[in-house]
């Protein structure tokens, strides 16, 4: 099992506020996983998950 991130070391890698990261967990926004009473984050469940948040971008368009 690979070890997880606390709260600080995801926020981190995601280069994001702490407050931000928090906001997200308790919104269900973001895989995270409550160990005891500390919040935790798997790297790879991180990984997949900015996967899947990339935005569209539109072609073309009028200026």
């Amino acid at each position: 099992m690979e070890p997880l991130l606390t709260v600080a070391e995801a926020a981190q890698v995601l280069r994001i506020k702490i407050s931000t990261l928090y906001t997200w967990a308790y919104r269900k926004q973001i895989p995270s996983q409550k160990v005891g009473r500390a919040l935790r984050f798997s790297q790879a469940d991180l990984e997949s998950w900015l996967k899947t948040q990339t935005r569209a971008t539109s072609t073309g368009g009028t200026r």
